[in-house]
């Protein structure tokens, strides 16, 4: 009997600890929400050497692929990043289907939620694509805004790629911030408009006759100040 009651009771740990065991191969997507703009990211998980992990971050918003997860610590449920690239970690809740993670991301003192979901269940919002009608204004474009300790020189950039589409990149020349992605590109009767969700800021303005220049707004964090684009090269 008592060798029964043995067999029985290390069946039950076996089963209690393959349970446990929680599957975090694949792609996952998540948005954080920053006191400033919200950040799309998407977290690449792959399957190590045993029973360790490996994973890369993507920072859609802000141009940056491939950032390297220095370590992935999986244990029964609880999952560890330490993104060292940016001096960020992460800690989360696998759902006991593991199609969630639910935690916290802290960098830089700031404590936030995040959660991800597996890509292939993150349903994309439709948005019109209209960056096709932006086509005249393809080029390189420069402005500076006027700011506390002096001017801050722009580079806006539009390119069209092998599908048609029209795609922007947007660089910060003084803050060497560079090839921020542009989204929401549009262009309606002279009136041109572009969104930087990197830093949760917008462009609306209007089109000189003879597409050389672009007088109007940018708008972010509330505040809004003028902002002229000339075509360059």
């Amino acid at each position: 009997m008592a060798m029964r009651n043995l067999l029985l009771f290390m069946i039950a740990v076996m089963s209690s600890y393959a349970a446990e065991k929680v599957d975090i191969a694949g792609d996952w997507k998540g948005t954080l929400k920053t006191p400033g703009p919200e950040l799309r990211l998407v977290l690449h998980v792959q399957k190590a050497e045993g029973e360790q992990w490996k994973a890369t971050l993507d920072s859609v918003d802000q141009g940056s692929n491939g950032i390297p997860v220095a370590q992935v610590s999986l244990e029964g449920s609880r999952l560890k990043l330490d993104v060292a690239a940016v001096k960020g970690t992460y800690d989360g809740e696998v759902s006991a289907d593991g199609t969630t993670i639910t935690g916290k991301w802290q960098q830089g003192g700031a404590d936030l939620p995040l959660s991800f979901m597996r890509a292939n269940l993150v349903k994309e919002e439709e948005v019109p694509d209209k960056s096709a009608t932006v086509a005249p204004l393809l080029g390189v474009w420069e402005g500076a805004l006027d700011g506390p300790n002096g001017k801050l020189r722009l580079r806006l950039t539009l390119t069209k790629n092998d599908k048609g589409q029209i795609t922007g990149k947007f660089d910060s020349l003084d803050q060497k911030a560079m090839g921020l992605p542009v989204s929401g590109l549009s262009l309606a009767a002279g009136d041109f408009h572009f969104d930087l969700r990197a830093v949760g800021g917008s462009y609306d303005g209007k089109v000189s006759a003879d597409r050389q220049t672009v007088q109007g707004t940018w708008s972010q964090g509330g505040g809004q100040v003028p902002l002229e684009w000339k075509k360059v090269g």
